[in-house]
This record gives structure tokens, sequence and C-alpha cells, in this order.
């Protein structure tokens, strides 16, 4: 995945939902995911999941506002960007 990620585009960005508890199941941890986004320079955030249309457009809208790293470490939804 790292060699693919590394042709996107500059400012490319990806909203993942990744529960813990599932991938564990599955013999694995989350971070086994994004480690190949964080090689590539891409930063985590946790998005609170309202599972709403609305407030996933404002809290995306508001991540590109503030991307000073203030919002919480990983727990499930995360953006990378």
């Amino acid at each position: 995945m790292g060699r693919m990620l590394a042709t996107l585009r500059e400012g490319v960005e990806f909203i993942l939902e990744v529960t813990p508890r599932v991938v564990w199941r599955r013999g694995h941890q989350a971070e086994e995911i994004l480690e190949p986004f964080r090689r590539q320079g891409f930063n985590v955030y946790r998005v609170p999941n309202e599972y709403e249309v609305d407030f996933y457009l404002d809290f995306i809208a508001q991540a590109r506002k503030s991307r000073q790293g203030t919002m919480s470490p990983l727990l499930n939804g995360v953006t990378l960007s």
C-alpha cells in the first residue's frame, strides 16, 4: 500500500473507520492499518462517529481550518490528511 500512497497527489485525504475490537478479532491491530499512511506523512485524527451526513461535512470543514493536531488521538473513525 505504501507504494500506491506515494503516487497520490498532494493534499489527498482519507476517512477510515477502524474498530479496534473487530481488527483484533481478525488477528491484527489498528496501528497496522494506519502505519503505511503514517510512513507517507499522513496525520491521524479521531473523528467522532455520529453517522449523520451533516455532522461529517461540518467536521471535515472544521478539520481543514484547524490543521494543528488539536483533535483527539485515534479511537474509531479516523481521518488521514
